[in-house]
């Protein structure tokens, strides 16, 4: 039987994928890939380490309880990766063995001891009093943690099942979709802010240390602030008015899903019409684009009460007006609040974040703008449509 993680980077090689393909369609982390291909665990909790070695399979055409079997067996116990199934099977002299025993089981107990003193006097809740614009019943700490450690830090987040997940590194604060049974890791942190919409869907581990979210029962969505040698603190956004959180969700905009039309959209929701006549994009590319006359299919899924949506989509409605674009070829797919559509097309596209602008030239997609495009949304657009063009010269030559 071959070790699981040859059977994986078999499958994907036969199937000519890159471990960069891997990484876009799992969202799991290259140095995570590469090490399970090799049969290591770096450093993972085993449900999550089984969960990605599930996800593998299922990219890679391998059916996933078959693999997740051979893991066990290869693993000689459930709960414990190992780099190789081809053991040697030497046996100690007794006498050894008996000895080996004693002295393992009594490190195992002494570990044990010291784990469970931290986690009941070391590790209990705590509740930070400094935090502003809270009460003490919106405040939860880490289990096993109530601090990080001054070096930097190692972050996964988990999908229990899907659902939308925040972060902010201080620069600006991106939103993106989380799907069941796949994950996202960040490396050598200092600090790093988490909102979640559902803390109940999502396991988040730091370095190899569970943080507990499934306290986190009350409405709103809840915040997670991490830095290195600090504690742990946890926020509740409750969504009222005088809250003092623009990183939450616009609650105020209509509840918008499936397809719309530009003018419907902006009947819809006015405060886009504002935003659009607000902008100014650079008169020079809107002229590189009206003279290409694309003839592709221009696909926006977004979010109307997501705030990052609230600011590329008004752009993009600007840009579209002041280009004369083919409004036949424009299609707004508006998602509800975990990242689907009606029909699918999340899946088919693989969405993973939003906003998403994807530009297709005959089916083919020749282009994305994910997130925040910054200040040069139109140089983007051009740059991907000039891809058309190239390709329009190719099929007459």
């Amino acid at each position: 039987m071959k070790e699981p993680g040859k059977q994986l980077r078999e499958a994907r090689e036969h199937r000519h994928l890159t471990l960069k393909d891997l990484n876009e369609r799992t969202k799991i982390d290259l140095h995570v890939l590469r090490e399970i291909e090799n049969g290591v665990n770096p450093g993972l909790p085993i449900p999550i380490y089984r969960a990605f070695i599930k996800a593998m399979a299922r990219e890679t055409g391998l059916d996933s309880d078959s693999i997740l079997r051979d893991y066990e067996l290869c693993s000689g116990e459930k709960d414990a990766p190992v780099s190789s199934c081809s053991h040697s099977s030497s046996i100690l002299p007794s006498i050894g063995f008996r000895r080996f025993y004693v002295i393992g089981g009594a490190l195992l107990v002494g570990i044990l001891s010291i784990v469970l003193i931290y986690v009941f006097w070391g590790g209990r809740y705590f509740i930070d009093p400094g935090l502003p614009g809270t009460d003490q019943s919106d405040r939860f700490g880490a289990y096993a943690a109530d601090s990080l450690g001054m070096n930097p830090f190692t972050l996964t987040v988990y999908g229990i099942k899907d659902t939308w997940v925040s972060v902010d590194q201080g620069s600006e604060t991106v939103r993106f979709f989380l799907p069941q049974d796949s994950s996202r890791v960040w490396h050598d942190l200092q600090a790093i802010s988490l909102g979640l919409e559902s803390p109940e869907r999502i396991q988040i581990f730091i370095d190899s240390l569970t943080v507990e979210t499934n306290r986190l029962s009350m409405p709103g969505e809840a915040w997670v602030y991490l830095q290195a040698g600090q504690k742990i603190v946890w926020k509740t956004v409750r969504n009222t008015v005088g809250t003092e959180d623009d990183r939450k969700p616009n609650t105020s905009a209509p509840v918008i899903t499936g397809h719309i039309g530009m003018d419907e959209l902006l009947n819809a929701i006015p405060e886009y019409r504002r935003l659009k006549e607000a902008w100014t994009p650079d008169s020079l590319i809107l002229d590189s684009l009206r003279n290409l006359k694309p003839s592709g299919d221009l696909l926006i899924f977004f979010n109307a009460s997501e705030a990052l949506s609230g600011s590329v989509v008004p752009r993009l409605l600007k840009i579209v007006e002041k280009t004369g674009f083919d409004q036949t070829h424009l299609q707004f797919i508006a998602l509800d609040k975990y990242g689907k559509d009606e029909i699918g097309l999340t899946d088919f596209h693989r969405i993973r974040s939003i906003p998403a602008i994807l530009y297709l030239y005959k089916g083919l997609e020749l282009g994305r703008i994910v997130g925040s495009p910054g200040t040069d949304m139109e140089a983007q657009l051009l740059e991907i449509m000039q891809r058309e063009s190239r390709m329009r010269r190719h099929e007459f030559e």
